[in-house]
């Protein structure tokens, strides 16, 4: 990413050049706090009240809490010149396309680095389409560490993240809230619905939100009417896609809904996997890999057994307890230290 220090440098760009160096760190090995302290000033760039270009004219951008001095400096100098030496030399020897394919949500740093490598993703023009394509032909599905279901995972966050380019623009807190609020309540209308919660960034109670997530637990064998019942929604704008348990569609005034549908027995694991932000989910994937575990909307996975044997978990507490952790409330699951502070300490 380089910019003509005149020309018009968006929050949002600046913070996915964080995550980048940040990803870069991650990739190469290094140390683990510099990925934190990247991934935390991305966090805080994104959320700022006004434009990070603004406060730097201003000689005010150290002033801004969460981004330390080293970051600070090489921000001035991106500001300034239009790259910066420091992010530069950490993204050195790591193919752009990696960095664009993070911008797809579900895919983190390594993967991405993986995808890249094995599937040859190089041209930044055609990325999309040729991952879409190696997908498409079962490609990605004999990697290593990936499998069948990571690989309709990425068709399927492909196909949103399309549909969403150039329209997804985020909206205060309260008015999603109020949006996700007359959905609770449409959907309560329906006999069939035991439970609803929210999830994503909403749930966390971020400041702005992208767009609303919806969890279900439907009656026994239910859950299409469920998703029927959605799709009958009256402030309904357009059908994105459908399925068994799962319904994506844009509502109005526009923000897009996804709802899921589980069952009781693993619905905590839902309920966990689609709240924590991307680098929440990330570490807490790490931290699970570092037991013999794999996480999953449908539970906890047993890497170590023969069988592959799969835990579920009806609350969130019980999924977080199993990996030797205190619950984390939906707040704190923004990929800081909430992990090493919820370990739960032996007597």
């Amino acid at each position: 990413m380089r910019h003509k220090t005149n020309q018009l440098i968006t929050n949002k760009e600046v913070a996915h050049l964080l995550r980048s160096v940040a990803a870069a760190h991650l990739i190469k090995n290094k140390n683990r706090f510099r990925v934190i302290a990247y991934e935390n000033a991305a966090d805080v760039v994104e959320h700022l009240g006004k434009e990070i270009i603004d406060i730097w004219k201003e000689g005010k951008l150290k002033d801004i809490q969460g981004i330390g001095e080293i970051i600070a400096d090489s921000l001035d100098e991106f500001f300034r010149k239009g790259k910066a030496e420091h992010f530069e030399r950490v993204k050195k020897g790591i193919p752009e396309t990696v960095f664009d394919l993070m911008k797809v949500p579900t895919i983190g740093p390594k993967k991405a680095y993986i995808l890249v490598k094995e599937l040859g993703l190089t041209n930044p023009k055609t990325l999309l389409k040729d991952l879409n394509r190696s997908a498409q032909k079962g490609k990605i599905a004999p990697i290593p560490s990936f499998g069948k279901r990571s690989q309709d995972s990425i068709i399927e966050a492909l196909s949103n993240y399309e549909v969403n380019t150039g329209k997804h623009h985020r909206i205060p807190f309260e008015q999603a809230k109020k949006i996700a609020d007359e959905i609770v309540t449409y959907l309560k209308k329906n006999k069939d619905v035991k439970r609803i919660d929210v999830l994503g960034s909403l749930r966390r109670k971020n400041l702005t939100i992208g767009d609303i997530d919806i969890a279900v637990i439907s009656k026994k064998g239910l859950e299409r009417s469920v998703v029927d019942y959605f799709i009958a929604y009256p402030k309904k704008k357009n059908l994105i896609n459908s399925g068994q348990k799962k319904v994506s569609m844009m509502v109005y005034p526009s923000i897009r809904v996804d709802l899921r549908v589980q069952d009781a027995k693993s619905y905590g694991s839902m309920l966990q996997y689609f709240t924590g932000n991307k680098d929440h989910n990330i570490r807490l994937r790490e931290f699970a890999l570092g037991q013999g575990y794999s996480l999953s909307e449908y539970g906890i996975k047993d890497l170590r057994s023969k069988d592959k044997k799969l835990y579920e978990f009806p609350n969130e507490k019980k999924f977080y307890n199993f990996l030797g952790l205190n619950l984390i409330s939906p707040e704190e699951r923004v990929g800081r230290d909430e992990i090493e502070k919820a370990r739960i300490k032996s007597k």
